[in-house]
């Protein structure tokens, strides 16, 4: 029998909740597509500052209720019929 570890804890769930409450948020040399910005746009409900540096970008758009500011910095667009609302 093969014994699984489970990745997580008490104290990694506490601070995962927290992430909602998250107003500036800096990310660099990531990739980023549609559904890892749905997921950031839907756990961090307050973010208002969004800075990405040299991030490749494969999404269509960038909409948030509570962001207020957006920098990207040496981004690669790979979907040319990106907007931001």
């Amino acid at each position: 029998m093969t014994k699984h570890s489970v990745i997580g804890s008490n104290k990694f769930c506490s601070s995962v909740t927290h992430i909602m409450y998250l107003k500036t948020l800096e990310l660099t040399s990531v990739a980023l597509d549609t559904i890892v910005l749905d997921l950031l746009n839907n756990a961090c409900l307050v973010l208002q500052n969004l800075l990405l540096i040299v991030c490749l970008m494969d999404v269509e758009e960038i909409s948030s209720c509570s962001l207020e500011n957006l920098d990207m910095i040496d981004h690669i667009l790979l979907n040319e019929n990106f907007v931001i609302f």
